[in-house]
C-alpha cells in the first residue's frame, strides 16, 4: 500500500516538476520573473526526490517480506529456526515427510510429498501452504532438502493441502466444496473456529468405495480456518446469492 502511495505521489510530484521547470525556461525568462518559478521547481525535485527514496525503501521491505529459506532434515521451532508467517512448502526432490506440531493440536500437519496425489494407500501432495506460528514444531525426514516460500494472501477457490483462513485467503460465503481432481482418493478437511473444530468432513474421490462425501455444502466465515489433509487440491465452487 505504501508502495503504491509514494508511486503516485512521485509521479504527479515528477509532472509538476517538469512544468514548472518548463515555466521556468520558456516564460520565467523572458519575463525576468524566473525566481519563483525556479524555487517551486526545486522544492518539487526535492520533494520528488524524498517520495522516489521512500517508493524504494517500502519496495524492498516488501521484498525482504516474501522470502524463500531451504531446510535440510531435522527439527526446527518456529521463532527461532524460522520467522512467523504464511508459507508455501514444497520438498526440492517431491519427497520425503513434514510434520506441523501447532500449539493447538487442530493446526497440526503430518503431510508426505510427492508429484501429484499418490495412491489409496500412500496419498501424497506436492506442496503444502500454511500458517507457521511462533513456537510451532517442524519435523522434516527424507525430504533432503526443503523450501519455504513466504507468499502474501490471495483469495483462492483451489486449495492445497494446509491450513486457509477465511478473509484473508478465501472469500466468507456459501461454497461447494468437491477434489479438484476425481481420481484423487481423498483426505480430511476441518473448519474449526477459535481452535475448535466446527465441522468435519472426508473429502473422498472416485476409487474411495463407500467412505467420506464427494462434495458438501458449507457456509464459511470471516476468521474461520479451512484446514486441509492429505488433498492434493480442492476446488470451492461459490454458490450464487439469489436476487
Amino acid at each position: 500500500m505504501l508502495t503504491n502511495l509514494f508511486t503516485i505521489l512521485w509521479l504527479i510530484i515528477s509532472i509538476i516538476f517538469i512544468t514548472f521547470i518548463t515555466i521556468t525556461f520558456v516564460k520565467g525568462i523572458k519575463q525576468k520573473r524566473y525566481k519563483p518559478f525556479l524555487i517551486f521547481s526545486i522544492i518539487t525535485f526535492i520533494v520528488g526526490l524524498i517520495c522516489f527514496i521512500l517508493m524504494m525503501i517500502f519496495y524492498n521491505i516488501k521484498l525482504d517480506n516474501f522470502k524463500t529459506i531451504t531446510l535440510k532434515d531435522g527439527y526446527y521451532e518456529v521463532g527461532k529456526d524460522i520467522k512467523p508467517g504464511h508459507y508455501e512448502i514444497k520438498s526440492k526432490d517431491n519427497k520425503g515427510y513434514i510434520a506441523i506440531k501447532g500449539k493447538s493440536n487442530y493446526r497440526s500437519l503430518n503431510e508426505e510429498f510427492g508429484n501429484k496425489y499418490g495412491t489409496k494407500n500412500k496419498p501424497t501432495v506436492p506442496s503444502v501452504t500454511t500458517y507457521l506460528f511462533k513456537g510451532d514444531k517442524i519435523s522434516l525426514d527424507n525430504t533432503v532438502i526443503t523450501t519455504f516460500k513466504q507468499v502474501e494472501n490471495k483469495k483462492m477457490n483451489k486449495l492445497s493441502a494446509g491450513m486457509w483462513i477465511v478473509g484473508k485467503d478465501i472469500e466468507p460465503g456459501k461454497y461447494k466444496v468437491h477434489l479438484t481432481y476425481p481420481r484423487e482418493y481423498g483426505g480430511t478437511i476441518n473448519i474449526s473456529t477459535y481452535n475448535f473444530t466446527d465441522k468435519s468432513y472426508f473429502l473422498s474421490g472416485e476409487e474411495a468405495e463407500d467412505i467420506g462425501v464427494k462434495e458438501f455444502e458449507v457456509e464459511l466465515k470471516e476468521n474461520q480456518d479451512f484446514i486441509i489433509h492429505h488433498i492434493y487440491s480442492v476446488t470451492l465452487d461459490k454458490e450464487k446469492t439469489s436476487q
